[in-house]
């Protein structure tokens, strides 16, 4: 729909974009971002219901970290690797 409203060279631009965007969509990594961002947001669940930091001392701690290991994890996505490092 849109290459009938453009000219002849915009069309031509048009699909160069549209082209570079595809590829750099198809680059994203996915489970990449998705392990990211679960561990992080895990971490932060942690501190909030300890109530410090790891390595903090404070008299308002609720706890105390046992400490953890990583784990994969099979998604939608595919199977996430747990970070090695």
């Amino acid at each position: 729909m849109i290459n009938v409203l453009l000219p002849n060279h915009a069309k031509a631009i048009y699909n160069e974009m549209k082209q570079v965007v595809e590829e750099r969509i198809g680059q994203f990594d996915v489970k990449k971002w998705l392990r990211v961002g679960l561990e992080s947001g895990l971490l932060q669940e942690f501190e909030a219901v300890i109530g410090v930091s790891p390595y903090e001392r404070s008299e308002q701690r609720r706890n105390y970290r046992n400490g953890f290991y990583v784990r994969s994890l099979d998604t939608v996505y595919g199977w996430i690797e747990k970070n090695r490092g």
